[in-house]
């Protein structure tokens, strides 16, 4: 697959998932949300807005399981969008190394790495929002929210977002939960 049509299939999946986090920022957190476009240059996040007047950006990242749960799923992204194929994506399950997780979840492990491994920052605040919708944790979805975000840690490399999110959907639900600055025990 060209790099020119991953991008066309990864610009696409980040436009759905931003343009339903813009949904329930004018929805669920009372906001006017205008001006929603996709970032123009190289250094801007994924998207920007105007969120109540202010400048804001929305960076979407997904959160996988595995390198090979992230190649299934681009693989079976493109066929679809350029080939009109449909079917069954091979799931290979999360790393081991997320199956040893303090918390013994295996998703607030990858949301912990995904987030160490996204220390960005740019010129207009920004939120971050992490895809773990259904497509790539299906044994998760908005029930599971409370718990997965209980247990998850936000690394120091992230706290330059304006907020951090987590985007769970699954049985035609979807929703979005913000990730809390203290640490899982402080919570309890």
């Amino acid at each position: 697959m060209s790099a020119s049509r991953r991008k066309i299939g990864q610009r696409s999946n980040e436009l759905g998932v931003a343009e339903a986090f813009v949904e329930h920022l004018r929805a669920r957190e009372g906001m006017t949300v205008t001006d929603f476009r996709p970032g123009e240059d190289r250094g801007d996040p994924d998207f920007l807005c105007l969120a109540n007047g202010e400048p804001r950006g929305i960076e979407i990242v997904n959160c996988y399981g595995s390198q090979a749960d992230a190649q299934a799923l681009w693989n079976a992204g493109e066929a679809a969008l350029y080939e009109n194929i449909r079917g069954h994506v091979p799931v290979h399950g999360p790393d081991p190394e997320l199956l040893e997780h303090a918390s013994g979840n295996p998703l607030v492990a990858a949301l912990e790495r995904t987030m160490r491994q996204t220390p960005k920052t740019y010129a207009v605040k920004t939120w971050l929002v992490l895809n773990a919708s259904g497509v790539l944790w299906p044994l998760y979805d908005d029930r599971s929210g409370p718990q997965v975000i209980a247990q998850t840690t936000k690394p120091v490399a992230v706290r330059g977002f304006l907020d951090v999110y987590v985007y769970l959907s699954g049985n035609g639900r979807r929703r979005f939960f913000r990730l809390s600055d203290q640490d899982p025990v402080a919570k309890i």
